[in-house]
């Protein structure tokens, strides 16, 4: 499967805290969507909500860090993928709704943009295809480290 260039962005975000997280939530869910969704050149849009306890897959160990400080707190991210270069810089016209809506939900709202082309998804979507990501050759359940 050859992947689709496109422009990518990740952007981690921090709930107010003067919103109850579910009232915050359904709001990200719903009426912030919308606004993004309008976006011209906007070809996907995920949200991903973190829990506010569970950090990590692994046991706690002694050596490493596994709980997330609450400084640190990152209540969730979004992903947007754009058609390309032309989409990326016709959006600041476009995105004024969207950072106006954005003190609505969010107390931060950190960004990062892939550079031209640097965005790669696949064509096929992972859940209505046999598309399966290679396992890594130098990692398998059963290897030791030494």
């Amino acid at each position: 499967m050859t992947p689709e260039p496109t422009m990518s962005g990740i952007f981690p975000v921090r709930l107010r805290e003067d919103l109850t997280r579910a009232a915050a939530l359904q709001y990200w869910k719903g009426p912030h969507a919308r606004i993004v969704s309008r976006l011209p050149g906007l070809v996907e849009y995920r949200q991903h909500h973190f829990s506010p306890t569970d950090h990590g897959y692994w046991p706690s160990s002694a050596t490493v860090g596994t709980a997330v400080p609450a400084t640190w707190r990152c209540d969730g991210i979004a992903e947007v993928r754009m058609t390309g270069v032309a989409a990326v810089l016709t959006a600041p016209v476009h995105m004024r709704e969207v950072y106006l809506d954005e003190q609505n939900v969010f107390a931060r709202v950190l960004g990062n943009l892939t550079g031209p082309r640097g965005g790669r998804w696949p064509t096929a979507r992972p859940w209505t295809t046999s598309w399966r990501p290679r396992p890594s050759p130098a990692w398998s359940p059963t290897s030791t480290r030494s």
